[in-house]
């Protein structure tokens, strides 16, 4: 079996397992999914991005790392998962952090250009920024999704949730990475 043919196949299983693992109650682990936005891949329909973590991303199950499969990862376009409203942005590791509403956010790093500032509304699949390599030495893009447990309407270190796309939780394994094709606007 060839390699793309074992990521897609391997991404169908945790997309699978991921789906079983997922509790419909909310807690402090796992938010209900059922009221989070319907999240996308943050890149242009059409794209396939491998997803990956690795030991000490703590916690390494839900940080996501995005390299683009079949082409270039370094300058390609970065678009937001869902519609928001950017909350910060952190120039030093070039990230932004938008705030979806109902306490989820998303928090996108290392891109080498930025199209928003703090107070921007965002489209699902408008363009945010660049893949880069900011504070980093791998081009590659860093993505969190974050639930407000503590409610002070921000999405900070700590309140971390497996991330989700299409409807589908993902627990990320470390070593494992899967491929996904993006539908982000099709």
């Amino acid at each position: 079996m060839n390699k793309r043919i074992r990521h897609v196949v391997a991404g169908i299983a945790l997309a699978l397992t991921a789906g079983l693992l997922g509790s419909p109650a909310a807690s402090a682990e796992n938010p209900s999914s059922s009221a989070a936005p319907n999240f996308q891949l943050p890149f242009p329909c059409g794209q396939t991005w491998s997803l990956t973590t690795y030991r000490g991303h703590s916690p390494d199950d839900k940080k996501v790392d995005f390299f683009r499969v079949g082409g270039v990862t370094n300058g390609s376009a970065v678009v937001a998962a869902a519609a928001g409203v950017v909350n910060e942005v952190h120039p030093g590791v070039g990230g932004v952090e938008i705030n979806h509403g109902g306490g989820y956010f998303t928090l996108y790093l290392h891109m080498s250009g930025r199209n928003v500032n703090v107070g921007t509304r965002v489209a699902a699949g408008q363009r945010i920024g660049t893949v880069g390599r900011v504070a980093t030495g791998v081009p590659h893009l860093h993505y969190e999704l974050l639930y407000d447990f503590n409610g002070n309407n921000n999405g900070e270190n700590g309140e971390w949730v497996r991330p989700i796309f299409n409807g589908v939780t993902y627990q990320l394994i470390p070593g494992r990475p899967f491929s996904l094709v993006s539908r982000n606007r099709c």
